[in-house]
């Protein structure tokens, strides 16, 4: 099971909060891509220096031995950049943790960075770095990428999620 308690988002370095989202979104028994968030970035906002950032916090994920992985996406307009977590070898039930990600302009208003950050803590063990290790009671990991959006329109920012096996006991709340 996984759910989004709640979103915020913030504009530039100076973390000038700009959006805030307490809905609750639940992800299982799906190998459909989710949209666990989206937000609408003004254009103009992103400029040449700037930077969004956003952190979701994670309720609850539910993971079954062996049964498919998890994929995390950040998408800034048609740019985006994933973050695979493998399914663990053992059953993991009752996970929380928080998902970042941010968008930064690289010189010119068609060209950014992105990142996303996970970090899950729990009773059991979620994994994983880019190598995985399983049975870890604290796991955090990162991806980057780059996207070449024209940001001097409005262009939304999401946070997609989907399951590499549909299962009833995969859930992401």
């Amino acid at each position: 099971s996984f759910s989004v308690s709640s979103l915020l988002l913030y504009h530039r370095y100076s973390y000038r909060f700009c959006y805030a989202d307490s809905g609750t979104d639940t992800v299982t028994n799906t190998v459909t891509k989710t949209t666990l968030f989206s937000a609408t970035i003004p254009g103009g906002t992103l400029g040449t220096s700037n930077a969004v950032k956003f952190k979701a916090y994670i309720d609850n994920v539910d993971m079954i031995a062996n049964n498919g992985d998890i994929t995390f996406e950040l998408a800034y307009g048609g740019a985006n950049t994933s973050f695979a977590i493998p399914s663990p070898t053992a059953t993991q039930t009752n996970i929380t943790g928080w998902v970042e990600g941010m968008v930064v302009a690289d010189g010119a208003t068609d060209a950014q960075e992105m990142s996303l950050w996970l970090t899950f803590n729990g009773a059991g063990a979620i994994l994983s770095t880019s190598s995985a290790t399983t049975n870890e009671l604290f796991a955090i990991g990162s991806v980057s990428g780059t996207g070449t959006e024209d940001s001097t329109g409005d262009l939304a920012l999401a946070l997609k999620v989907t399951w590499g096996t549909a299962s009833a006991t995969n859930t992401i709340t």
